[in-house]
């Protein structure tokens, strides 16, 4: 029987480099005196696939923090509803969002309004934007710096929930309220309700108005309103303001 050595290449092939590092490529060419424009490309195809794992990086560290982010509860009282500020959702996803190698920031932009975006960012460098803008909330008896924390407040806390998509629950059984929860004001609603509040003659009489009898009950600012109150509120101020 004729007995032949067979040696099997394991070796990657230059294509399978280039896809899998390309910094082996970029130091192949400096050893072979590339020219500039060529090692333009290979740092270029670097940097892109950097990205892509970074991103990769990112997508997976999501994914295991969603699985192991618990339910966010809602433990503060508003009217026929309980809901989480953003001090008791920080404390909450804080240790999660650590263990995955996630970290979160807030941006500010007041040119035009009040624009919150809350960056969250993966160690390995890739980051992700979710944005929402606002009117000041000058609803009751807010001075200006009041009205502009109010709203950076509430826009940082609903960024933040949908930036990393996570989901509330009530504190237990015992914790929910007899009647139906209400849904809170929405961005726009409350938005809506900012502008309305603005070009109003008499902003006062307006806030009187929406307490007494929209919302029967004493109110702090808009955000106290459900959706429900808010949109019947928008539209008796619309139809008012057609006359």
């Amino acid at each position: 029987m004729n007995k032949e050595l067979i040696v099997v290449d394991n070796q990657p092939s230059q294509s399978q480099v280039a896809i899998n590092q390309p910094m082996r490529l970029i130091e192949m060419a400096i050893s072979n005196n590339a020219d500039i424009e060529k090692l333009e490309k290979l740092m270029a195809l670097q940097e892109r696939w950097n990205a892509q794992e970074a991103k990769k990086s990112f997508l997976s560290a999501m994914s295991s923090f969603q699985r192991n982010c618990p339910d966010i509860m809602k433990a503060k009282q508003g009217h026929n509803y309980l809901y989480a500020p953003l001090s008791d959702i920080v404390t909450q996803i804080r240790d999660v969002l650590a263990s995955n190698g996630l970290s979160y920031r807030f941006e500010q932009n007041h040119d035009a309004g009040i624009q919150v975006t809350c960056i969250v960012s993966h160690n390995d460098g890739h980051s992700e934007l979710t944005t929402m803008k606002a009117n000041p909330d000058t609803s009751g008896s807010k001075n200006a710096i009041q009205a502009i924390g109010s709203t950076v407040q509430y826009l940082m806390r609903y960024t933040l929930i949908g930036a990393l998509g996570i989901t509330t629950a009530d504190i237990d059984m015992d914790g929910r309220l007899p009647q139906k929860q209400a849904e809170p004001i929405t961005p726009k609603s409350l938005d809506d309700m900012h502008r309305l509040y603005a070009s109003e003659e008499n902003p006062e009489k307006m806030w009187n108005w929406v307490c007494g009898t929209i919302a029967k009950r004493a109110l702090t600012s808009f955000d106290d309103l459900t959706e429900a109150e808010a949109s019947k509120a928008i539209a008796a101020l619309t139809a008012k303001a057609k006359k």
